[in-house]
């Protein structure tokens, strides 16, 4: 990545930041949103319809003000998102709710979670409070919403829903899976056996790097959107 000026999206628990930066890391302006919370059904959820609204119409305000070549996302460990096949669907591409990992599990799921989480290096953590790893949250889907998680034709991380959306190109990656989701075995490189044990790997995109080009934005979302062709990476 050389030259221009980067969009970086940083996604945290409290707060969604949008900034134009130089390759080199100085900061030109930053755009924010708080990181809201809806109530269910069928579980409390991050509002990805707001954030999609402030992201796509943030890039056409920042591309105005600065010369954008390039698009980052960065977010928490914590952040499951099941989608569709198409990235439009709906206007965020979910198939189901983003869980908020603040809430507790229904009665029972917990440990009937624990059964199946495997070793610690299966897991990558220990197991921790309330909804929190991508693998329980898929869990708590699968059993709450059998025929809406059916359907789901991926699980991604912050960043990697972020760049699918405006790629359409769906990719998992090594440090996003290896920071609590015990999806990813980090010692063995390796997906973690209830990935396998459930049926999962449908769910799992290849690996790329997060250095990866993936290619530029979908012309047909930069034109509904006013948005330059970014280089969108992983």
């Amino acid at each position: 990545m050389t030259g221009g000026t980067v969009a970086v999206l940083d996604v945290g628990k409290s707060n969604v930041k949008l900034s134009a930066c130089t390759t080199g890391g100085h900061v030109l302006e930053t755009l924010t949103l708080p990181n809201e919370v809806l109530p269910g059904p069928p579980w409390r959820h991050h509002d990805l319809a707001t954030q999609n609204t402030f992201v796509l119409e943030g890039l056409a305000t920042l591309s105005r003000r600065h010369p954008l070549l390039h698009f980052v996302a960065s977010g928490h460990g914590s952040g499951g998102i099941l989608v569709a096949e198409d990235p439009d669907d709906g206007d965020t591409g979910l198939a189901l709710p983003m869980i908020d990992y603040e809430q507790p599990l229904p009665p029972g799921l917990d440990d009937a979670y624990a059964l199946q989480s495997g070793s610690f290096f299966d897991r990558g953590s220990a197991v921790m409070m309330a909804a929190t790893h991508t693998a329980r949250q898929m869990f708590w889907a699968e059993t709450a919403e059998p025929r809406a998680f059916a359907l789901a034709r991926w699980c991604l991380g912050i960043p990697q829903y972020w760049a699918w959306r405006l790629t359409g190109r769906a990719v998992s990656e090594a440090s996003i899976l290896g920071a609590q989701s015990h999806l990813w075995n980090v010692r063995d490189r390796a997906w973690s056996p209830i990935v396998a044990a459930r049926g999962w790997g449908r769910l799992m995109p290849p690996m790329a790097r997060a250095a990866d080009d993936l290619g530029p934005i979908r012309p047909d979302l930069a034109q509904r959107h006013g948005l330059p062709p970014l280089r969108v990476h992983a």
